[in-house]
Order: structure tokens, then sequence, then C-alpha cells
């Protein structure tokens, strides 16, 4: 002989609230879909509408926080670009004009040092810390500090060891 099935009883609160008929037309049609009672279907988009875990709203955050970030590029490229127009500068007012005879150890000198400058950067890009932390300082919205367990990406000393 089988036992009957018991149905565990949960509290519930009867609400009349009232929808749009072509709302309601699609909840009905939803529910012969699949299967589902009208009140399962309410009940499970109502918390998820409560508890805002929706897809809009993860869509939404996730669009905040890339917001920010690009909001971080632009802040990086913006230093990036008065750093190197400065630099041209100070480039142009210090180097003094080569005489042909000085050109060819000058020209061997800048293809050791180019050399050199792509290693320190290789170092410095490996490390955790970045140039332009040194120049801007960290920043305050930077929100992959929770993501890294509160280290932000650029702490740490980056100079080549």
């Amino acid at each position: 002989m089988m036992k009957p099935h018991k149905r565990k009883r949960t509290q519930r609160q009867v609400i009349h609230p009232r929808v749009d008929l072509d709302l309601y037309n699609r909840l009905k049609a939803y529910a012969a879909r699949t299967g589902a009672e009208d009140s399962a279907i309410v009940n499970a988009a109502l918390a998820q509408y409560l508890d805002k875990s929706s897809d809009s709203a993860l869509v939404l955050r996730r669009l905040d926080r890339l917001t920010r970030r690009i909001g971080r590029l632009q802040r990086e490229i913006d230093g990036l670009t008065e750093f190197s127009t400065t630099w041209a500068q100070m480039w142009f007012a210090h180097t003094p004009q080569l005489t042909p005879e000085a050109r060819k150890a000058a020209n061997q000198s800048a293809t050791r040092r180019y050399s050199e400058m792509f290693d320190f950067i290789r170092k410095r890009i490996s490390g955790r810390k970045r140039f332009l932390v040194d120049l801007l300082g960290p920043d305050e919205s930077d929100d992959l500090a929770a993501d890294n367990g509160g280290t932000p990406p650029g702490a740490g000393n980056g100079l080549p060891q």
C-alpha cells in the first residue's frame, strides 16, 4: 500500500493585484506552456524582482563596473598623453644637435639603451606595480581591490631586481 504524499505547507498570504490584460494573457500562456501554476510563477517573479537578481539587474551592475573601468582607462590615457608630450618637449629642449661624426656613436648607444629600456619595461610589466600608480597615485574607486583580497593591483615594488 502506498502512503499518501504529504505536501509541505507554507504560510501564504492572498493578494489581489490588478495586471494589464496583455500581461495576464502572457502569464496564462506561459503557465500553459510550462505546466506551472500562476501563483508559483508570480512568486518566483516577485522574489526575483525584490532580490534584484534578475538578468537586467545583473547586467546593470556589470555595466556600472565597466563604466568605472573605462573611467580609469581614460584617466590613464590622459596621464600617458601628458607624460609623452612633456617628455618630447624636454628631449627637444635638452638634446643638442650632433655632428655627423658623433651620430654613429650616438646611434650605437641609442640602440643599446633602447634594448635596456625594453628589458626594464618587460620586468616592470611582469611585476605588480605600474608606472601610472607612481604617476597618478592609486585609484580610490578600484573595484578590483575587493576581487584581489583587498590588495590593489598597483601595490608592491615594480622596480627591476
